[in-house]
């Protein structure tokens, strides 16, 4: 389970460079990114959404796009590019 995130800023601390995040309200599923390609996610409303972590905890690079007409704290995650060949392969004949 991931939970993607937005990140606002670096911050050197006693023990390495950290980052400030605000993350998604749930986790997400990596398999249902790889399974669907785009993904709905919202970022959380509560004080709790709002974390620092070490930069460490960053696991992939995500294309993140705004969900434009939707809530404003509503994102799509994309498939990165090395995933895309199993949705367009399976409608070559």
């Amino acid at each position: 389970m991931f939970y993607p995130s937005k990140v606002l800023g670096f911050f050197d601390t006693a023990g390495g460079v950290e980052a400030v995040i605000h993350c998604a309200s749930k986790p997400l599923k990596w398999s249902v990114v790889e399974k669907k390609m785009f993904v709905l996610f919202d970022l959380g409303t509560t004080k709790a959404s709002f974390v620092s972590v070490p930069l460490d905890s960053f696991v992939y690079p995500l294309c993140v796009l705004e969900d434009h007409g939707g809530p404003s704290n509503r994102y799509v995650v994309v498939l990165p590019r090395r995933g895309w060949v199993q949705h367009f392969g399976r409608d070559i004949d």
